[in-house]
């Protein structure tokens, strides 16, 4: 075969080593992370931004836990947070709570899937802003289209015109 053949599979072979090298050193402080998440009182101290944070380091490292998403979501769901909340953040939460969710395919218990609406509801007018990148437009999106949000106010709408308007300054990947 061709010598780029062998390049390719040796690239792929030596992203899994780094890939299975980096969850070695990641574990334990997975664990912690996941340990706190676990305390409501360490949540409830947080900040909108801080626990959009969470919820991106539980979609990097693909952890799904319902007893940590539902204190996330039940913390997120509090007026102050809503209130508290950028376009940005919304994007970030709507998208990474979706992606956990996606984890775990139609195993998802009733608590969650009404959660999920509940965050879709409270956080989605946040989206109705231009000040989103192209990226965060590109994850609402996945995130609208993944959780099967149906009552959005226009909000869908109005994301797929923003990503639209600005498909010069996108990725191919941000748009398909």
């Amino acid at each position: 075969g061709d010598h780029r053949d062998l390049h390719k599979e040796y690239r792929r072979q030596r992203q899994m080593c780094i890939r299975d090298r980096n969850q070695t050193v990641m574990e334990p402080f997975i664990q912690t992370a996941l340990h706190l998440f676990r305390r409501k009182s360490f949540i409830e101290r947080s900040s909108v931004k801080e626990v959009s944070n969470f919820l991106w380091f539980l979609s990097i490292v693909e952890r799904f836990d319902e007893e940590i998403l539902l204190n996330i979501g039940s913390c997120l769901l509090e007026d102050e947070m809503i209130d508290d909340c950028s376009p940005n953040i919304a994007s970030r939460i709507l998208a990474t709570f979706t992606s956990l969710l996606v984890l775990k395919g139609n195993r998802v218990s009733a608590s969650l899937t009404d959660m999920k609406q509940d965050l879709f509801y409270g956080y989605g007018g946040h989206l109705l802003s231009s000040n989103l990148s192209g990226a965060e437009v590109s994850s609402a999106l996945y995130a609208y289209a993944k959780a099967n949000y149906v009552q959005d106010k226009g909000v869908f709408d109005h994301l797929v015109n923003l990503l639209a308007s600005s498909k010069e300054e996108c990725s191919s990947r941000q748009l398909s």
